[in-house]
């Protein structure tokens, strides 16, 4: 029996028993099932937590939806799959428990043998989800309500593949013993050592008398003649390294008895490498010394670890894929729905926006701003709701955009090496957008949180789904109508009549404001915390807005938060000794103003330093020292909205790129808004932001043919 099935069996009872406390659940374990196999649990609906440490894995049970409602007690025959999903927060929430309870029980027997570990929440996952290819003891559990399977499953990507010195020093010593059987022949020896073998003279040149694996070991042709071949030309490598040997090997003579040879060796420039012959080889250096202590030459081992390196990598690749899809799985059970949704979808636009402004022809310093932003704001977003995997590559792909901006000498004409850098900055947007798609995936596939009776009768109203644009073709058709009556005289009462619908068939595309306060609350939250300060979010005023414009303002608060949670808000023991709440308060409010809407954002922080603000501006060149004492502060604050202006020297998580506020800016001129700022230093910072109403509530667009 295995360590994998003497865990796996433990467990097993321990679910058993607590089925059986729970909900009286009789279940047995089936001896003849348990084995070792591949973790591939198939049974519909599998519950798991996942643990690490010294090592990692999983605790898993798996099941059908049918057994688990069966155990509960809701179960009724000709149930159809819709009632069964709708009964998944009461069954999934119970085998939940089931494990937390199990796994409680058997973390004794697993820390004894491996030290403390951490375990994360149980997760309940329903359909197939691609695993990696790793190990696991399997158990089955019958009984009336059917059958249950157990995993102990363990993770051995992180272990170490690659043979150590010590083995391929025993494997020597195995095929000494084998020579010595065979009359003690020397060649014998040679003819079975596991893996090239070859001795040099103090000039790197090969000696007679090699391992008969040697020419397979680097690639060489076996009617090649190896003895008084240079060693770099045995193992494949360029002319530079041979000058870089050679002088290295006089270095080992000149200091043989006075360095211990395990400091020299870690100077030899032939270390682990792929050959011109696309082997990957590993050499492992011994001295040879003579009776009376001087070196003889060196013996040089050479291991092919090509397939080792592939699968390493390979393994590596599945075993990153497995953490972000645990990331993933544990983000989208703590959050709301709602959040998740939109993050999908601002990622999806904001990675396709990336994607045409890529495919473009152009290759100037707008595409370079545009670009920089959209990766920028993709990864403050990905920071907000800790999708680490999204925040690190939307970060690689940030510095490989600001490796273009950073060229002193920019022109339109293509080179090699830009279309390199672009090719690059591609495919990180096509890694990124594999990640939101499993995202997605995943979103549709894991068990929801339990919901408020309230919650659920909104849920269970009929409603459909329908494309932006065939709202604005109804609402476009209704007006239509309306101007063909304008123009033939129709009455009053029915051209308001006819306004009134176009205005309604437009406000389907319309949602509560409300929803920023809902994301902005928890990203104020999360963000202080990160970055060690207190803060709380307060918003004031709703009423309707289009949901596009809500997403693209929603991007716009994102930055401004980071630029006063950053910048703005002080850490708790500075603002008590300037006299203020730990705490600081971050505002947004919302209101009509005649045919614009307005919305206030404000922090209570230490506001912005006009000197220091004017002192860059100068730096910069972005104010003429001629007027920059004239200009006043609300010109002085507008550089603060120019591309590229920061006023940190390093670039932090929050800010340091010169991105945020440029395209807050741009993105409201977009929507042929406004933006400007106010301060008082000690006292805080406010952002004032204008929209058109007709942009921003487009059903207003026809109160004024409803009122008339």
């Amino acid at each position: 029996m295995t360590a994998l099935t003497q865990y796996v069996g433990r467990f097993a009872e321990d679910v058993c028993a607590n089925l059986r406390d729970m909900v009286g659940c009789e279940l047995h374990p089936d001896e003849d099932s348990i084995c070792q196999a591949k973790f591939n649990p198939d049974r519909g609906m599998v519950v798991m937590i996942h643990f690490t440490g010294a090592i990692q894995g999983e605790y898993a049970v798996s099941m059908s939806e049918e057994v688990a409602a069966r155990m509960l007690g809701i179960w009724a025959e000709g149930m159809d799959s819709d009632a069964i999903k709708s009964m998944r927060g009461d069954f999934g929430g119970f085998i939940k428990e089931a494990l937390n309870t199990s796994v409680g029980q058997t973390i004794s027997v697993l820390e004894r043998d491996f030290d403390a570990l951490t375990f994360l929440p149980p997760v309940v996952v329903y359909g197939e989800i691609d695993y990696p290819d790793v190990p696991s003891g399997k158990m089955t559990l019958k009984g009336d309500f059917g059958e249950v399977d157990c995993f102990f499953v363990l993770n051995m990507m992180g272990l170490e593949l690659g043979e150590r010195l010590q083995a391929v020093i025993q494997a020597l010593g195995e095929s000494a013993r084998e020579a010595s059987a065979a009359k003690r022949s020397v060649s014998s020896m040679l003819e079975a050592f596991p893996a090239g073998l070859v001795s040099i003279d103090r000039f790197g040149k090969i000696r007679p008398g090699f391992g008969k694996k040697t020419p397979d070991t680097v690639g060489l042709d076996r009617e090649v003649s190896i003895p008084g071949m240079h060693v770099v030309e045995l193992l494949g490598l360029d002319d530079k390294i041979r000058k870089d040997t050679d002088k290295w090997l006089e270095v080992v003579y000149d200091k043989w008895g006075v360095i211990p040879f395990k400091d020299i060796v870690n100077l030899s420039p032939i270390t682990e490498v792929a050959n011109f012959r696309g082997i990957t080889f590993r050499p492992e250096w011994v001295p040879l010394q003579l009776e009376d202590g001087k070196l003889d030459g060196l013996m040089l081992m050479i291991e092919d670890v090509t397939e080792k390196r592939r699968v390493e990598s390979e393994m590596k690749k599945l075993s990153r894929l497995h953490d972000e899809n645990l990331e993933l799985m544990s983000q989208i059970v703590n959050l709301e729905p709602d959040e998740i949704q939109d993050f999908v979808y601002d990622s999806s636009g904001l990675l396709k926006e990336a994607e045409n402004i890529v495919e473009t022809a152009n290759r100037d310093r707008k595409f370079i701003d545009t670009l920089y932003r959209a990766v920028h704001t993709l990864k403050g977003n990905s920071g907000q709701f800790q999708f680490k995997g999204l925040q690190s590559l939307a970060n690689e792909i940030e510095n490989d955009i600001a490796r273009l901006r950073d060229q002193d000498e920019w022109t339109t004409e293509d080179s090699e090496l830009k279309n390199l850098e672009v090719q690059k900055i591609r495919q990180g947007i096509e890694d990124a957008g594999g990640y939101v798609r499993r995202l997605e995936e995943l979103r549709g596939k894991l068990g929801q949180r339990d919901e408020k009776l309230d919650e659920k009768v909104v849920r269970s109203a009929p409603a459909v789904m329908t494309q932006l644009s065939d709202i604005e073709g109804v609402a476009a058709s209704i007006w239509g109508v309306h101007e063909a009556g304008r123009s033939l005289g129709w009455n009053s009462a029915t051209l308001s009549i006819l306004a009134s619908a176009a205005a309604s068939a437009t406000s389907l595309r319309e949602v509560e404001l409300a929803r920023l306060g809902r994301t902005l609350h928890s990203i104020v939250t999360k963000t202080a915390t990160r970055l060690n300060k207190k803060a709380s979010f307060s918003m004031a005023g709703s009423g309707s807005i289009d949901v596009e414009v809500l997403r693209l303002l929603h991007r716009c608060l994102v930055h401004l938060v980071n630029n006063s949670l950053d910048h703005g808000i002080e850490k708790p023991a500075e603002r008590v000794a300037a006299g203020k709440l730990e705490t600081g308060l971050v505002t947004l409010e919302c209101k009509r103003d005649r045919d614009c809407l307005e919305l206030v954002f404000s922090d209570d922080g230490r506001g912005i330093d006009m000197d220091a603000l004017r002192k860059k501006s100068l730096e910069k060149g972005l104010l003429d020292a001629s007027r920059a004492s004239q200009v006043s502060e609300e010109e002085l604050l507008d550089v603060m909205f120019l591309p590229g202006f920061t006023t940190r020297e390093k670039v932090g998580e929050f800010s340091g790129r010169g991105v945020g506020l440029d395209m807050v800016k741009d993105a409201l001129i977009h929507l042929g808004g406004t933006i400007h700022a106010r301060t008082t230093w000690g006292k805080g910072s406010t952002f004032v932001m204008r929209l058109p109403l007709s942009t921003a509530v487009p059903s207003t667009r026809f109160n004024s043919e409803v009122d008339g």
